[in-house]
């Protein structure tokens, strides 16, 4: 018996080898842009429902609501800057109030205040209660 040898592949076979390997690359290539394509349909449906959502709401709101709700805004932010000042107002009065407490207890000892200390226009009433000085 004779040992068979391999045989090489015909051209005509290397041909069928090349072509159904160039359309597995290709089929590839088809299924990558297929999926690069529905991304990009997803991405700009979002985008439309996006803005159609804005436009939504452009409409609900005529200029004069619009305009109204600035407004409201200000006012609000003008309440909060004003109530910040305020309240930083008061924590200075009260920290003042404190030291002229600690002076009221020295009481009998002090012969004279000097307003100026505190830049005060007047002594605050908490140095008269029950003052013995």
């Amino acid at each position: 018996m004779n040992p068979a040898k391999p045989s090489s592949p015909t051209a005509d076979e290397r041909r069928q080898k090349i072509a159904a390997s160039n359309e597995v690359v290709n089929r590839k290539r088809r299924q990558t842009q297929d999926l690069i394509d529905r991304k990009n349909r997803l991405a700009l449906q979002a985008k439309t429902d996006h803005q159609q959502a804005l436009d939504e709401k452009s409409r609900v709101m005529g200029g004069a609501e619009r305009q109204l709700m600035i407004q409201q805004r200000q006012h609000d932010y003008r309440n909060a800057a004003a109530n910040a000042i305020v309240q930083k107002e008061n924590e200075k009065e009260i920290k003042r109030l404190e030291r002229w407490d600690e002076i009221k207890q020295v009481g009998e000892e002090l012969s004279e205040i000097s307003v100026s200390w505190e830049d005060l226009p007047t002594l605050p009433d908490i140095l008269f209660d029950d003052n013995p000085a």
